[in-house]
């Protein structure tokens, strides 16, 4: 497993001498005529391709060991065998990235230690078990595994697998985010790894103490661990730990505005891995040094230096964006390449900056499946087919239609020529005899020329039909390349808005449990929200922005460009007075000097701080409420407050007051709710009534009790059944988190 060979191993390429000791090893299988001492030779020359790097050849070792085995009878040392050979292929497995077969060879390895209690080999199955589950995200079974690992350990007194166990379930407990667990285990393992004298493994437990430190923001404790990994990594000559630890040591004075000594460890880092042409670390720095630069230049005053200090972020961002397309890895490519288009955006070289964003987007669309686009494709693609159809049906109507008519002038002339036959056949009963062949030569020649017109008329008639289906059929071609083009426009402009909202990585982070109903009214949307922190400050914020579809689409753009220039910019963290200063950014982007019917621009926004620390907030509203659930006595009721909003939007207004900034204090099982009124407008479609903010409430209330999830699912489907038939009223927008 590759974090036990972190620990345990040192691998290098595989040398002449090892070659030769493969093949003197294996030399020997056939030298043997007992069938258990073959077996183990077979393992020792798989152990020995299995170190230097030749993993093909270690599976066929062990395979074949594995195949003599089935013929020796049961015993312990047999046992024993079959499980090294077992567990070795599971490594193999694993080191491809095959997590499901290693995990099936680590089950059957440890079934076998399990049949003769054979103890060291069940703890090293349970600890690449609980690895294994680690990788897939499974962190209980992987605790689990590392526990039953760990008991072994201590009952052998195996010490130093003990300090490996530690490390591992501080691992785990790093992942869930459990910082004091895990610095608790991660000490544990370095007080084992010290009396052992353990150089190697003392340095990644420093190294991992170094990270939860960060990780708590307390960057002068990470500093001190990472500096004391840094020694132990110089005195083993170890390279790699050394770019990794001169990486970290940057990325901390990073975090505290030290940007010359950041530089400096990025710059050492960087120097090393080229040493070692290690392109995808190469390519890692270049980004970091870029990040630097891109620092500076957010946090100058002066604009010539800004411009400066972008320019080198520039520099280096392409760097690392061509070493990334080199090594042909998306994700690196999609890491440096996110940051050149927002550089070039600071820089206001727009154009640029769009050709990189594109980049950007086809990158996301590569590395993550956007279920929301793929069901406007969907729902395009049904409305093509819905439109089509609308066209054929109006064809098939026009030409039944014209058929009838066809048929009616035919009743006619047919009407015509038989009152006219008659009366020829009367008057020819009439006249005189010698007459007869006479007037039926006339007649004869009366009814051609009848016939004559007529299928004139019908050749008329059907040349008309065909001129009119040619014309339906080129509107028709002309209407689906009109919708073609706008639709196309409309998906576009959706892509940029998406790229400007939170991605899911970034709002799991940082929001935990939470649910977000997002439902835009058309392809785009005129609400908008956003999630950032700021040091300690959780910041939330749902927005309603003046209608919906591609204008309200624009305004919430600007909308998140500007609380970006006002939170991360200039850092103001109080509610009221970041919306004081959005509604000044909002009057003047849209040039809104006197109140008229004109001007109706602007935005609606419920906006929400929160300590993490001490768990004090801050809200401020503008047209749009907060609503706070509040659980009682540990039991499974709740109860429910509302905080109201400053009844002005941000925009020009008869009141421009400032915005008011409630403060509380939440406690645990708390949730709080930020939404916009697309929810509480929606018309419904049995009695033509609007679904209202007071049945809104009740419905928060009486879902209360389910996980966040299940409430939204009962959010979106009672909203949908409340709307049935009629068009959706407004965009939707509702984000929910428990503290």
């Amino acid at each position: 497993m590759k974090l036990i060979t972190s620990f345990l191993l040192i691998i290098t390429v595989l040398s002449n001498y090892g070659q030769q000791k493969c093949e003197l090893i294996r030399s020997k299988i056939y030298s043997s005529n007992e069938d258990s001492i073959k077996v183990r030779i077979l393992i020792e020359t798989a152990h020995c391709y299995y170190e230097a790097l030749e993993s093909d050849s270690a599976e066929k070792y062990y395979q074949q060991a594995l195949r003599y085995l089935i013929d020796l009878p049961h015993s312990k040392q047999t046992a024993t065998l079959r499980s090294v050979a077992l567990r070795k292929l599971s490594d193999i497995e694993y080191d491809k990235g095959h997590f499901e077969l290693a995990q099936k060879y680590c089950f059957q390895a440890l079934s076998s230690a399990l049949s003769q209690k054979i103890l060291t080999e069940i703890s090293a199955c349970c600890n690449n078990l609980g690895i294994i589950y680690h990788n897939r995200g499974l962190f209980d079974s992987a605790a689990y595994y590392y526990f039953q690992s760990l008991k072994i350990d201590e009952h052998l007194k195996d010490y130093k697998g003990i300090a490996i166990r530690y490390n591992n379930l501080g691992n785990v407990y790093y992942a869930q985010r459990s910082l004091d667990k895990a610095i608790e285990f991660y000490e544990k393992s370095l007080n084992i790894k010290k009396q052992l004298k353990d150089t190697s493994g003392i340095s990644f437990s420093y190294l991992n103490i170094g990270a939860v430190w960060y990780s708590r923001k307390n960057f002068d404790k990470a500093l001190e661990y990472f500096q004391q990994s840094l020694e132990l990594k110089k005195k083993l000559n170890d390279a790699n730990g050394i770019i990794l630890l001169y990486n970290n040591i940057g990325l901390v004075y990073r975090k505290q505005k030290q940007y010359q000594k950041a530089l400096n460890y990025y710059i050492l880092s960087l120097d090393l891995a080229k040493e070692l042409n290690d392109k995808q670390k190469i390519a890692m720095l270049y980004e970091n040094i870029s990040n630097v630069y891109y620092n500076m230049g957010m946090d100058e005053k002066d604009k010539i230096k800004a411009k400066q200090h972008y320019l080198k972020a520039i520099e280096n961002c392409l760097q690392a964006y061509a070493i990334s397309k080199e090594i042909k890895s998306l994700e690196f490519m999609y890491s440096s390449v996110s940051s050149i288009y927002r550089i070039y955006f600071a820089l206001s070289e727009f154009q640029e900056g769009i050709k990189y964003l594109e980049i950007f987007l086809n990158l996301k669309d590569s590395l993550f499946n956007n279920s929301k686009l793929k069901a406007i494709a969907e729902a395009e693609k049904k409305f093509e087919a819905e439109k089509k159809q609308l066209v054929i049906d109006n064809l098939t109507k026009e030409k039944e239609l014209q058929a009838s008519e066809l048929k009616r002038q035919e009743t006619i002339i047919w009407s015509v020529l038989i009152v006219l036959g008659l009366s020829i056949i009367f008057a020819i009963v009439i006249v005189q005899r010698f007459r007869v062949t006479r007037r039926q030569k006339q007649i004869i020649e009366k009814q051609k020329a009848i016939v004559d017109e007529k299928n004139r008329l019908l050749n008329k008639q059907n040349e008309e039909i065909k001129a009119q289906h040619e014309i339906v059929i080129r509107q028709k071609e002309q209407i689906e390349e009109m919708h073609k083009k706008l639709t196309d426009s409309i998906n576009y402009a959706k892509r940029i808005q998406e790229a400007i909202l939170p991605d899911k990585e970034t709002t799991n982070q940082l929001l935990g449990n939470y649910f977000i109903l997002f439902k835009p009214k058309d392809i785009v949307s005129g609400d908008f929200y956003w999630t950032t922190r700021i040091n300690e400050w959780l910041i939330i914020a749902v927005a309603d922005c003046t209608g919906h579809g591609v204008p309200g689409a624009f305004m919430s753009m600007l909308g998140v460009s500007f609380l970006n220039e006002i939170v991360h910019k200039k850092e103001v963290t109080k509610a009221s007075q970041v919306l004081h200063l959005l509604r000044e950014e909002i009057i003047h982007a849209l040039r809104q000097k006197c109140i008229n019917v004109e001007q109706k621009d602007g935005m609606d926004i419920s906006f929400f701080v929160m300590n993490t620390n001490t768990r004090e907030c801050q809200w401020a509203g503008a047209n749009n409420s907060l609503i706070i659930l509040q659980k009682v006595d540990n039991e499974n009721q709740w109860q429910l407050a509302e905080i109201k909003p400053d009844k002005m939007p941000l925009a020009i207004y008869p009141r421009l007051d400032p915005f008011t900034n409630h403060e509380f204090i939440i406690e645990k099982e708390t949730r709080i709710y930020l939404f916009s009124d697309g929810f509480a407008d929606q018309f419904g479609h049995v009695n033509g009534k609007k679904y209202m903010h007071k049945r809104f409430k009740q419905l928060l209330l009486d879902t209360a009790h389910l996980p966040l999830s299940n409430q939204k699912q009962v959010l979106n489907q009672t909203i949908e059944e409340w709307k049935g038939h009629l068009e959706q009223t407004d965009d939707i927008t509702i984000v929910a988190v428990e503290f």
